[in-house]
């Protein structure tokens, strides 16, 4: 059967082949972006995308606590992974000590750390700052995000038992 070119408004089949190969391209250049996007866990540097074998590898001689088979938690940083289909989908890492009200470096060197570490990996997507807040009897929290592209940056401020915590997480990826 012979397609009628005409249908596609005169255009000819290189022209059609042409239009195939630039979308094709483009596509590619977007699944690439998506598996650069890139967060240190643990001291190593974790892109979406990796495969849990390839992660695994990574973590060696580091306590990885499973909760179910595609959530995975670090000991002792609370930093959190999770795979989608076997893939790198979601990771957190926790600038801060979540369990204490002080740390070393306090709130504003977390925060310039965290965005230093966005910099480095994404210059080229636009970012948006949002705040948020939960309010309940026990929990109070209070959020700024900097969202960019597949990457964000959250300052939490929460306030339960009588007491305040700060905190500074990277996020990369959709958390589902």
């Amino acid at each position: 059967m012979r397609v009628p070119w005409l249908l596609l408004g005169g255009t000819t089949p290189l022209e059609v082949v042409f239009l195939c190969a630039i979308s094709l391209a483009q596509y590619s250049q977007s699944a690439k972006i998506h598996t650069e996007v890139s967060i240190e866990v643990a001291g190593e540097t974790l892109r979406l995308g990796m495969t849990k074998p390839q992660v695994a590898e990574k973590l060696i001689g580091r306590q990885v606590k499973k909760v179910g088979d595609d959530n995975w938690e670090i000991v002792h940083s609370e930093d959190w992974l999770q795979f989608t289909n076997g893939l790198l989908s979601y990771a957190e890492r926790h600038w801060t000590d979540s369990s204490s009200e002080n740390t070393e470096r306090g709130i504003a060197g977390d925060l310039f750390y965290a965005v230093q570490s966005l910099n480095q990996n994404d210059r080229k997507s636009q970012c948006t700052i949002t705040t948020g807040m939960d309010d309940s009897p026990s929990l109070t929290k209070k959020w700024v995000k900097i969202n960019c592209g597949q990457k964000n940056i959250i300052v939490f401020k929460r306030t339960f038992g009588g007491h305040t915590y700060d905190s500074v997480e990277e996020q990369i990826g959709d958390l589902h």
